[in-house]
């Protein structure tokens, strides 16, 4: 009778057992992956939590600690950001891409939420993000680029993505709709004055890296492609090995490349001087342009640039070729440079 209490009794033990690892391996998420940002830390953060992970010399990282349902920043030492979604239960693996459009790829459990989120980022990262590409155009194109937006991002969806993300991503894309239908009509008059052959509001004496100041009219004569970028923002830094190669690429062209920082003069946000080392120490061609007021500017606000990158196409007489062109990291932007017979 003894023994065999014992035996049940350890047989019981043994089904405990594995029921509460069963249950722990559910309270917490298992994140592991690999960096091109090698060393330093990852950064994982929302409201009342922060969790930093080590990354070693070869860029890996691995850890396990217990998380609320939500989504979270992920920032790495050298300041890319993305949002990641984690929750109890997921292993899941990060690996960090040099293209610029999708940085990060998901793999493992929790992957296909990730990914989504990561695919509806970079679209509203790119031109189809841009409010002015949609207020600027007439109504009938305005309805169309709306739905194709609308089409595109649907087709991002499939059955594995957890509904708790689906629905915080499908309340701020339908926001996002919202706002452009409500501001149409108050706003189109506006950035039509932005429309492709309008006459481009015009920068005057910004400081220049290499010394004096410079102005757009400096160029005339010449396609300009200009950037508007600043020293704290990650995917202006991602393009930027990509503007180099095409200026040297199109040395010798009827095209000036030029890069205007909108670091901010109080140093809330960048600085003079963070512009000014970073320009020297990347050795960046073109011609680098402090702006007067960085947001404040008049030139920046003239062409309603609420976020960056932002990429202007201006022709040889001044006027606007693209407002919102392609980014430097497009396939097919230097084609399309060439075919304007630059």
């Amino acid at each position: 009778m003894i023994k065999t209490f014992i035996k049940y009794f350890l047989s019981l033990a043994l089904i405990i057992s594995i029921f509460s690892c069963t249950n722990n391996k559910k309270e917490f998420v298992q994140l592991s992956g690999k960096l091109t940002d090698k060393s330093g830390e990852v950064l994982i953060q929302k409201a009342n939590f922060q969790r930093l992970i080590e990354v070693n010399d070869q860029g890996e990282f691995s850890a396990s600690f217990p998380v609320d349902q939500d989504l979270y920043d992920f920032e790495t030492s050298n300041g890319t950001k993305t949002n990641i979604y984690l929750k109890n239960g997921f292993n899941l693996n990060i690996q960090q891409k040099p293209s610029p459009e999708i940085s990060f790829i998901f793999d493992g459990k929790g992957s296909d939420s990730n990914n989504y989120i990561a695919k509806v980022a970079s679209f509203f990262e790119g031109e189809n993000g841009q409010i002015n590409n949609y207020f600027k155009l007439a109504k009938n194109q305005f309805e169309l680029k709306k739905e194709a937006a609308k089409s595109t991002l649907e087709s991002f969806k499939n059955s594995s993505i957890d509904d708790y993300v689906l629905e915080i991503v499908e309340r701020s894309n339908n926001n996002f709709f919202k706002y452009l239908e409500r501001q149409y009509e108050s706003l189109h008059p506006k950035n039509s004055l932005l429309a492709t052959g309008s006459k481009s509001p015009e920068f005057v004496n910004y400081e220049n890296h290499k010394g004096g100041t410079t102005s757009l009219t400096d160029f005339k004569g010449k396609y300009v492609y200009i950037d508007i970028w600043a020293t704290w923002c990650p995917p202006c830094k991602r393009e930027i090995p990509y503007l180099q190669k095409l200026d040297e690429e199109l040395k010798g062209k009827n095209i000036a490349f030029i890069s205007i920082s909108v670091d901010d003069h109080n140093g809330r946000r960048g600085s003079k001087k963070a512009w000014q080392n970073m320009v020297t120490s990347r050795n960046l061609s073109g011609t680098q342009l402090f702006a007067d007021k960085s947001f404040g500017s008049e030139f920046i606000a003239a062409y309603r640039i609420n976020s960056i990158p932002r990429f202007i196409l201006i022709d040889p007489a001044g006027n606007i070729v693209n407002a919102n062109a392609k980014r430097p990291s497009s396939p097919s932007l230097k084609n399309e440079l060439l075919a304007l017979g630059i």
